[in-house]
């Protein structure tokens, strides 16, 4: 792809059509208008209230209609137009009208909606002007994502990417000449913890473009990056897509539309019909940003790097078996995701705060012996273990607990009457789901002060400290999800 004016930016758009229309006999519905929600089971999410609410997300493109009904409710306080200096209100192309619906084009009881339609566009207008080439189009790009930043978006989706493919002698070449800018600004986004999506470009191309698989140069973006490679609605991947190829380990496809009778139908300006299909990794990459934003809101306190790795690891492995050239993760499927935190993941996620409990009885049950020791004052070490049992309801299994404590501590003021000291612990539990293969690690780190005081008939005795802890939930029964970590988290 040639960089021309912004709208060249666009990668796929050849739209007919000119309403929301299935190509299968089935009944319209918001939910079923774009059939690329039905395909990554986006509803399996939506019904759980996870819509993307409290979530902006930053899309940089050749602007909006901001009079759609379809997008008005979800405009963000930010967006920047780098030709006119002020907010994004107009599209230069379709382009940006159409990826913004797929993202979050609103629930209103007409039209259709997005992937996350509660969830609020940022748009990103980059300068152009007749002539420019890639340089200028770096450094402009470089200019509005800084201004994102800078207002606190942390979700981007980029349906757009230069000519260029990841592996090849002109991929590598780009990154000193047209690419400095945009590296810079892209390693900044991820110091801040965003997640950064990319379509891998329609091109036929056994390599995505150079954008999409930017972590193959610079290691140090992959956590936090996404790369999506289009499929048709059937799930098959279609020939246009440039594949995952170098970028399997952070590339999944998504539904990205085939031709004109089966294209990706979305929002366009009005004046273009309101609505119409268009096809192309361009439609892909929205599918798989809209369910980043439904996966902030399941997680709020989540890493952006924990949840591009939970979009990849709940899709559905189609293809070759694993990580594949071709799909990458697999096809994206907000379903997997659903049920992570439906009563199984959520379940796990509160009986893993109970474990943390039972170790914290553990080394309260340590510090007591010490409170009632008759021993010599001075430093002193003590080990403690138990195993603790935790029923289940019709929605959550049961749990086992095993707890194992490490303590040492020196009395700091010893009388006859009283002992005052300070102690350093240790304790981890491990705790297995009965009949649902999912367990959790709780490690925790104690620093406490405790005291003891008698008189007469009448004793005082207590404790207060400091702990840090972290926890490793692992999903194994979510299809697809091959056992994932996510959040690990202080």
């Amino acid at each position: 792809m040639t960089i021309r004016n912004f709208s060249a930016l666009a990668l796929l758009a050849g739209a007919v059509a000119a309403s929301p229309v299935l190509a299968q006999n089935a009944p319209i519905t918001e939910a079923t208008a774009n059939q690329g929600l039905v395909l990554i089971n986006a509803q399996a999410a939506n019904s759980l209230g996870f819509t993307g609410a409290g979530v902006t997300v930053g899309v940089l493109d050749s602007g909006i209609d901001a009079t759609h009904p379809d997008l008005r409710p979800n405009l963000a306080t930010f967006s920047y137009d780098g030709n006119t200096g002020g907010p994004a209100l107009r599209d230069y192309d379709m382009h940006g009208t159409h990826v913004s619906g797929i993202i979050a084009a609103a629930r209103n009881g007409a039209g259709l909606q997005g992937v996350a339609y509660d969830a609020k566009l940022a748009l990103m207008v980059p300068k152009t002007a007749a002539g420019d080439g890639e340089a200028q189009a770096d450094v402009a790009i470089a200019d509005v994502y800084g201004r994102a930043l800078n207002a606190n978006v942390r979700i981007f989706n980029n349906s757009w990417g230069f000519d260029y493919y990841t592996g090849t002698p002109q991929g590598r070449a780009m990154l000193d000449t047209v690419m400095r800018a945009q590296i810079e600004v892209f390693k900044r986004a991820v110091a801040l913890d965003s997640v950064i999506v990319f379509s891998t470009g329609n091109e036929y191309q056994s390599q995505p473009n150079t954008q999409a698989g930017l972590p193959y140069y610079v290691p140090e973006l992959a956590r936090n990056w996404l790369a999506v490679t289009a499929v048709d609605l059937s799930g098959e991947i279609v020939d246009y897509a440039n594949r995952c190829g170098l970028a399997a380990a952070w590339c999944l496809a998504a539904p990205g539309g085939d031709g004109e009778d089966a294209g990706i139908v979305s929002t366009v300006p009005l004046d273009q019909g309101g609505y119409d299909r268009s096809s192309g990794t361009s439609m892909a990459a929205p599918h798989v940003t809209g369910a980043v934003a439904v996966a902030r809101q399941m997680f709020p306190t989540a890493s952006g790097a924990d949840l591009a790795r939970f979009v990849l690891v709940t899709a559905t492995d189609v293809g070759a078996a694993g990580l594949d050239p071709v799909y990458g993760w697999g096809l994206l499927n907000m379903g997997n995701m659903a049920a992570a935190r439906s009563g199984l993941g959520a379940g796990l996620t509160a009986q893993s705060a109970w474990a943390a409990d039972q170790g914290q009885a553990v080394m309260l049950q340590g510090l007591d012996g010490r409170l009632k020791s008759q021993g010599a004052p001075g430093a002193w070490a003590a080990a403690q273990g138990g195993r603790s049992r935790h029923d289940g309801a019709a929605t959550v299994p049961g749990a086992e607990a095993d707890s194992l404590g490490l303590m040492a501590g020196y009395d700091l003021a010893v009388g006859e009457a009283a002992r005052v000291g300070a102690a350093l612990s240790w304790t981890t539990t491990d705790l297995d789901e009965r009949g649902a293969a999912n367990s959790a690690e709780v490690k925790a780190f104690t620093l406490a002060v405790y005291g003891a005081a008698t008189r007469g008939q009448l004793f005082v005795d207590g404790s207060a400290g400091v702990h840090r802890r972290d926890y490793s939930l692992t999903r194994a029964n979510v299809a697809g999800a091959a056992g994932a970590v996510l959040g690990a988290q202080g």
